[in-house]
């Protein structure tokens, strides 16, 4: 019944986030994200000066009111605090909860946004006297994944559409996506992505040179190609391709009868990446079998 009760709550989360993705700049997501939560959340850059806060004022923290007040919070202060719950075999942190040291009086969440090689940001929400449920490092870690997708596409050039399209298939790719969520993903795919469908599925590894190219290979592909929908998602790099023809013999997608597919893997494969590729599909409810098939087929 917990369980139950934590999925529910992520796909709530879920569900708030990408209710806002579309709209313009970061501020609508750290809003959601604090009426979600019910407490101050705070977006800061690499240096810990703030990108976007919500409540903008009157937080009723008063060391956070003041930090909003200047612009910034103290760096030597969260500096403390990540080396506190920084582990020595990782070069990034992933999603935390702090709760001793500086953060014993003010509790706190923390996720860290990176992208080529670099940290471009911190996620913090304080939650105070508000009792930590570990599903809250997901939904934070959501949250965070969110926004370096709005960050990287304002630094790109790329548009908010493609934004909410990326975000849209991510949210078919997780099995744990309560229905009410995946239903209007769907369709909007659907409406903007053509059919017949293929998913290319390529690794990529979890070292943060191999996720900063995967960065600007994303970038790439959806900035050159129509009707594709591509992003960094679970350590691979996954392409969902519109407007697939079959194979008239064999019915099934493959490098030699589509110049796309083909183009792909002769770009993944100078970089020694290996790709899986399905079959094709036309009815988006098999897009998440279609996605398994290929990943293992890139795995194996």
């Amino acid at each position: 019944m917990n369980e139950r009760k934590s999925d529910i709550r992520v796909g709530e989360a879920s569900r708030l986030f990408l209710d806002v993705i579309d709209q313009n700049g970061v501020q609508p997501l750290v809003r959601a994200a604090s009426e979600f939560f019910g407490v101050p959340v705070l977006l800061t850059d690499e240096l810990f000066h703030i990108r976007s806060v919500w409540p903008r004022e009157g937080t009723g923290v008063p060391a956070l009111d003041e930090s909003i007040r200047n612009g910034a919070i103290k760096a030597e202060r969260e500096w403390q605090i990540l080396d506190e719950n920084l582990t020595g075999g990782n070069a990034f942190y992933e999603p935390f909860y702090a709760d001793s040291g500086v953060c014993q009086r003010l509790p706190r969440l923390y996720a860290e946004l990176v992208w080529q090689n670099e940290v471009q940001g911190h996620v913090i929400v304080y939650l105070g006297a508000k009792p930590f449920q570990p599903e809250d490092l997901e939904i934070v870690g959501k949250l965070a994944c969110l926004l370096s997708m709005k960050l990287r596409h304002r630094q790109a050039g790329m548009d908010r559409w493609t934004a909410t399209l990326q975000a849209k298939l991510e949210v078919l790719l997780d099995p744990a996506t309560p229905p009410q969520v995946r239903q209007p993903a769907m369709e909007l795919l659907k409406q903007e992505i053509k059919g017949e469908y293929g998913i290319m599925v390529t690794t990529i590894g979890a070292r943060a040179s191999q996720k900063a190219f995967a960065d600007y290979a994303v970038t790439q592909i959806q900035q050159r190609f129509r009707n594709v929908v591509v992003l960094v998602y679970d350590q691979t790099i996954v392409t969902l391709l519109g407007e697939v023809k079959r194979n008239a013999v064999e019915g099934q997608l493959r490098p030699e009868n589509n110049g796309l597919v083909k183009w792909l893997f002769e770009y993944f494969g100078q970089y020694d990446l290996v790709s899986g590729l399905s079959d094709p599909f036309s009815d988006m409810e098999d897009l998440y079998l279609q996605y398994r098939r290929a990943l293992l087929t890139a795995r194996m």
